[in-house]
């Protein structure tokens, strides 16, 4: 299952593709190549921080950054095809340009305007144009109607994440309720329903794409968001040692990264040394009501390479012994404490 955020990417650089192709016709495959390198830099430069010249992974995206960026790459791709020297220098400005303008207007008339004033200022855009500046504007604003479009589905409409808020962590499992289940069902088939591979597979791959979705939305339409989301998966996830194929592409996306750790029960993370081949960041859970050596469980736990470590439940004579543990890293977090 292809991400959503990858997805994104693809139909970005191709509308991206469409406007620079507009501009200066792509004459051959190495004009596609030189154009898609700078289009790939910028995408990789604003949505995933991902930079050539910059060290700090940590550094937020600025067009002086994305000119740095577009410096660099100007040398190496006319070391790469020394012939194209004048469409690698055309392609750098043209790109330059309808990316620095990139983002999300509501308001067709202000971009319209935009556009307008943004292609008078650029000389070298100003004469590419010419008699079909008008045209460049309409095909803008057409794109950027579609992706309007592409972000006006609530996804709430179909299904609702259940999140529990703790700690500014907002964590989301794959629990059901079975109280709800009329008596005449039996209890123990229930439970084999909701442990089925596929079932568990199909509704993870729901809310991972609405997680997605949320962190893409939000990035393209600049909105500030500092939110945590942890991810508590079920064993029956994880194949031959590793996530299943189906989710692997998307817990492994640079963007998805920066906003969801995915949690695993004490189990998996202990006998599955494959899973930290991964780029997903991990997090632990597990239910201490039954757990008797607290000392030895933290500590086989905490040693693991971890964000988070997720205690469920925890039901118990020695409650304060466990909470002076609890107390002892923040990384540990308590949900779902059951009361006498």
């Amino acid at each position: 299952m292809k991400s959503i955020i990858s997805t994104y990417k693809n139909y970005k650089i191709d509308y991206l593709t469409k406007l620079a192709n507009f501009i200066k016709e792509l004459k051959d495959d190495t004009t596609k190549i030189i154009l898609n390198r700078f289009l790939e830099n910028y995408f990789n430069a604003k949505y995933y921080n991902l930079y050539e010249t910059e060290e700090d992974p940590n550094k937020e995206f600025t067009l002086l950054l994305l000119q740095e960026e577009y410096n660099g790459l100007e040398l190496e791709l006319e070391d790469t095809y020394p012939s194209y020297k004048e469409e690698i220098r055309a392609y750098k400005k043209i790109t330059y340009f309808i990316c620095s303008i990139d983002r999300i207007y509501e308001d067709e008339e202000e971009l319209r305007s935009l556009l307008e004033e943004s292609i008078k200022k650029t000389k070298y855009l100003d004469l590419m144009l010419d008699t079909k500046r008008d045209r460049f504007i309409d095909l803008y604003i057409k794109m950027n109607q579609k992706e309007i479009k592409m972000f006006s589905t609530e996804l709430d409409e179909l299904f609702n994440l259940s999140i529990r808020e703790q700690n500014d962590l907002k964590i989301i499992s794959l629990d059901y309720d079975i109280k709800t289940i009329e008596e005449k069902y039996r209890r123990n088939l229930i439970n084999q329903v909701y442990k089925d591979e596929r079932l568990s597979l199909n509704k993870t791959l729901n809310i991972l794409g609405k997680l997605s979705y949320i962190v893409l939305k939000n990035k393209c339409y600049e909105i500030e968001d500092n939110s945590k989301y942890v991810l508590l998966l079920p064993n029956e996830l994880i194949v031959d040692g590793d996530f299943h194929k189906e989710i692997k592409e998307i817990l492994n996306d640079d963007l998805f990264i920066k906003h969801i750790s995915v949690a695993l029960s004490d189990e998996e993370l202990l006998s599955k040394k494959s899973i930290y081949n991964n780029k997903t960041k991990l997090s632990c859970y597990r239910d201490m009501t039954y757990v008797q050596d607290y000392g030895k469980k933290f500590q086989s736990i905490l040693e693991l390479p971890i964000e988070y470590f997720i205690i469920t439940n925890y039901k118990t004579k020695r409650e304060s012994e466990l909470i002076g543990y609890i107390e002892s890293d923040k990384r540990i977090i308590v949900v779902e404490e059951e009361k006498e």
